[in-house]
């Protein structure tokens, strides 16, 4: 099967995040299945029309990704370029799905009639789920005044380019079953109509021997060090834990992280509190490997954090916020604990009673390997998109022979 998969940028650009790494596991997994997988994405920065990797082609089409482009910029907009694009593409080559992450796919699906083909779309979270998001990122005068702008492409993507997608596609994967339920509750799409599939991992990567490990129990972080990580409540947390033998790692880069650096000084809290920067991939595995806790204290609508199942798999019990799809992988006393978002107090709580006990951290942390192993894998991903796609194309064929 021919696979043409639309984004708004890739693992190629500079500050690619989660959904960019699952775009890469997904499409190079098809292709070692298989099929032949070509990506589209805006060019940005890079100076390439052409790339491919793993099996994957890369097209990078010269244009401007913005929901609102001056007059005299229409022609070079993303959702116009792309169908450009793509329409003399389908001159030389013929393509049987598109896959179009989140909206970036929407010049394809205002024009699925007329190129007849089935389209596949994938929601990593929802417009609401982002509100909530800017609302916590927002501090100050400069970032509320963002925010009163931010309401506008909010506004527009309820009312216009979110239901567009979700409604225009034959058929949408929510990462987890909170950004299902949102979907059908901001969009009105049809229950049958949405898949849950969980992003996956490859548990190749987290293999070896885990033993419990001496000296202070080491928390780790692993994201984007911004506010809406609820990595300020962190901090106090690690403050009001001072005297216990703790110690926490906060790998990632972000907006805050200067500022955050700078209230642990304050509160005199350097030993305690290590931060570590953007790290290459291996050395996150390597990170967690000698970890003893996962935290995710996050504020934010979190579709399906990819961090979570790599904490499981390196048999880390989890701390994290109840929000999102954030239990969709951790059970609460089984793998981890989940806390209300933003209560300090429980998140203490739950860090203290877990660092006292190392028979319930090898517990929690074996379960939730176990757990990871079972539903969040790159493999379990695969299979139910392969599955997906194969339903997708006997109803092609059952609708062209009737």
């Amino acid at each position: 099967m021919n696979v043409a998969v639309f984004i708004k940028s890739t693992t190629f650009h500079a500050g690619y995040g989660g959904l960019e790494t699952q775009n890469k596991v997904l499409c190079e997994g098809l292709a070692s299945k298989g099929h032949a997988v070509t990506v589209f994405s805006p060019r940005k920065e890079l100076n390439i029309d052409y790339t491919s990797g793993n099996k994957v082609n890369y097209v990078f089409i010269p244009s401007i990704y913005k929901m609102w482009v001056a007059p005299w910029q229409k022609k070079n907009n993303w959702v116009v370029r792309s169908f450009e694009e793509f329409k003399n593409e389908l001159k030389d080559k013929q393509y049987d799905l598109v896959i179009s992450q989140s909206s970036a796919g929407l010049g394809i699906i205002r024009n699925k009639k007329e190129l007849n083909i089935k389209i596949l779309a994938i929601s990593h979270g929802t417009i609401m789920g982002e509100l909530k998001t800017r609302l916590y990122d927002s501090a100050g005068i400069t970032a509320l005044i963002r925010l009163t702008k931010d309401l506008l492409f909010v506004l527009a993507n309820y009312f216009g380019r979110q239901r567009e997608f979700v409604l225009g596609a034959d058929k949408v994967v929510a990462v987890s079953q909170a950004v299902k339920t949102a979907l059908m509750n901001e969009t009105f799409v049809p229950e049958e109509k949405v898949e849950v599939i969980y992003n996956g991992v490859d548990p190749e990567k987290f293999m070896g021997t885990f033993e419990l490990k001496e000296g202070p129990v080491k928390l780790i972080y692993v994201g984007r060090v911004v506010r809406s990580k609820g990595l300020y409540n962190l901090v106090h947390v690690m403050e009001v834990l001072r005297k216990e033998n703790i110690i926490l790692e906060v790998v990632g880069d972000g907006a805050d992280l200067n500022k955050l650096k700078e209230l642990v000084a304050r509160r005199d809290l350097g030993p305690k509190v290590k931060f570590y920067g953007k790290v290459p991939y291996r050395d996150v595995i390597k990170r967690l490997r000698t970890a003893d806790v996962f935290v995710l204290p996050t504020l934010r609508v979190e579709g399906f954090p990819m961090t979570i199942p790599e904490a499981m798999l390196s048999r880390l019990p989890v701390i994290a916020s109840d929000i999102g799809g954030v239990s969709d992988a951790v059970v609460d006393g089984e793998t981890g604990f989940l806390v209300r978002p933003g209560d300090s107090e429980a998140l203490a709580e739950k860090i203290k009673a877990v660092a006292q006990d190392p028979n319930m951290r090898a517990e929690m942390g074996t379960n939730g390997r176990n757990r990871a192993l079972g539903h969040f894998t790159m493999n379990v991903m695969l299979d139910k998109y392969v599955e997906v796609i194969n339903n997708m194309k006997e109803s092609t064929k059952n609708v062209l022979s009737t």
